[in-house]
C-alpha cells in the first residue's frame, strides 16, 4: 500500500507540474498573439486560465497519496 501512496504522490506531482507548464505556455501564446487574446477576453474569458484548472486534479491525487501514508488502515481493506 505504501508503493501505491508513493505512486499517487509522483503522479499527482507530475499532473500539477504539467498543468502549470501548460498554463504558462497558454498564457504566453495568448498574449503573444494580440488578436487571440482580444478574442478570448471578449468571447470566452474563463478559457484564458483553463490549463491551470488541470493542476487541481494533480493536487487531489497528491492529497490522496498523503492520506494513504497517514492512514494506511483505511486503504488496506480488500
Amino acid at each position: 500500500m505504501i508503493i501505491n501512496a508513493i505512486l499517487n504522490l509522483i503522479w499527482g506531482t507530475t499532473c500539477t507540474v504539467l498543468g502549470i507548464i501548460a498554463g504558462v505556455s497558454w498564457i504566453a501564446f495568448c498574449f503573444g498573439s494580440v488578436l487571440g487574446v482580444i478574442l478570448i477576453l471578449l468571447f470566452a474569458p474563463p478559457l484564458l486560465f483553463l490549463p491551470f484548472g488541470l493542476s487541481i486534479y494533480g493536487i487531489a491525487i497528491c492529497s490522496r497519496g498523503i492520506d494513504m501514508l497517514k492512514k494506511p488502515d483505511k486503504y488496506n481493506k480488500l
